[in-house]
């Protein structure tokens, strides 16, 4: 009886597990832009912000 329960399909379509890590990466990447608008326009911080993103965004990859 385990045997027919474990390769039948529950659902005609498929499910994925909830994740936080979209999120996390479009905030990341949406910092990294915005630092890198600043420092294109000469604002103060405007390359630590872009560094940050970019820290984040490769934390983010490596976390998946």
């Amino acid at each position: 009886m385990n045997f027919i329960t474990k390769f039948t399909q529950r659902h005609s379509f498929h499910l994925v597990d909830p994740s936080a890590m979209p999120l996390l990466m479009s905030f990341s990447v949406t910092t990294m832009l915005t630092g890198s608008v600043l420092y294109f326009h000469g604002y103060v911080g405007g390359i630590e912000t872009t560094l940050f993103g970019a820290f984040c965004v490769i934390l983010c990859m490596f976390l998946w």
